[in-house]
């Protein structure tokens, strides 16, 4: 996150609230909230603000013994707000990054919650495994499919809806923005998570490379342009020439081969990658990464 400057205590005095890391950036103050905490207003001039709540992005998938790659997890949802009505102090929720499956076969979990001024962004929907396949369905987006060696094999969990793919765009489905994960037919390989902007790729034949994550959605108000929120990529079964899935833009971390994925990055909202395997030798999935909640006012 690229911001003029940090607040000290000489600058204090401009910000009308309290709470998370507060930056000046250019005529706005910015109020990041990478853990849960309270945004105390303190100057009652300041009555509606711009806010961003990301959910955490859900965990990467694990796969079983003798089976294939796992799927990528699920971006957390985008909620996104402009001239949001506020008073007094107010709850900011920031959601945990899901976890990687604890057990070789199982899903991912799912991420946290991050909320803001009674506006929910859901965590993204854990990744598919290899014995349990499809991803999860979340209200952020959706796990990858695991692989499934079965003709038309499971579909990626379902996310919140489509994200038109401009910056800055406010998110009008209850759920925020979210895309679907990836499916699998017949594949030896994970699915890609969805991402805020994009679907997770599916994985359409037993040879195929690791499904990418779908990208995630671009914003503005931490003072640059950045992505939130990419799906992780699906793992391969080590004798596959083709590559892993790569993490979709937004902090989605990438699939594995003969490794555990990579997990998302904290603060993005991430969805973790899904594991790959060497024969007899189990690999897991990865966390996703944690959300986030940015404030912004005129200063």
């Amino acid at each position: 996150v690229v911001l003029r400057y940090r607040i000290g205590s000489g600058e204090a005095a401009s910000a009308k609230a309290t709470g998370g890391n507060i930056y000046i950036n250019g005529d706005k103050t910015v109020h990041v909230f990478r853990t849960s905490g309270t945004f105390a207003i303190t100057d009652t001039s300041l009555t509606s603000v711009d806010f961003l709540a990301v959910g955490g992005g859900g965990g990467g998938g694990a796969n079983h013994g003798s089976d294939g790659g796992a799927g990528g997890g699920g971006g957390g949802a985008v909620q996104y707000r402009t001239s949001s009505p506020v008073s007094g102090n107010l709850s900011v929720v920031v959601g945990a990054a899901g976890q990687a499956s604890a057990y070789f076969g199982n899903h991912g979990a799912q991420g946290g919650n991050s909320s803001f001024n009674s506006i929910t962004a859901p965590g993204g929907g854990g990744g598919g495994s290899t014995r349990d396949p499809a991803g999860m369905p979340s209200g952020g987006s959706g796990g990858g499919a695991g692989s499934d060696l079965a003709p038309n094999g499971p579909q990626g969990g379902q996310g919140a809806g489509g994200h038109p793919g401009a910056v800055d765009v406010v998110s009008t489905d209850p759920n925020g923005w979210g895309n679907n994960g990836g499916s699998n037919a017949s594949g030896a390989q994970g699915a890609g998570g969805g991402g805020a902007s994009a679907n997770g790729s599916d994985v359409p034949s037993s040879l195929a490379a690791g499904g990418d994550g779908g990208d995630g959605a671009r914003y503005t108000i931490s003072g640059s342009t950045l992505y939130y929120a990419g799906g992780g990529g699906g793992g391969v079964y080590n004798n596959n020439p083709n590559p892993v899935g790569s993490g979709g833009q937004g902090g989605g971390g990438n699939g594995g081969k003969n490794s555990i994925g990579t997990a998302g990055a904290p603060g993005t909202g991430g969805g973790g990658g899904g594991g790959g395997m060497t024969p007899g030798t189990p690999k897991g999935g990865s966390p996703g990464g944690s959300g986030i909640v940015i404030i912004s006012y005129p200063t």
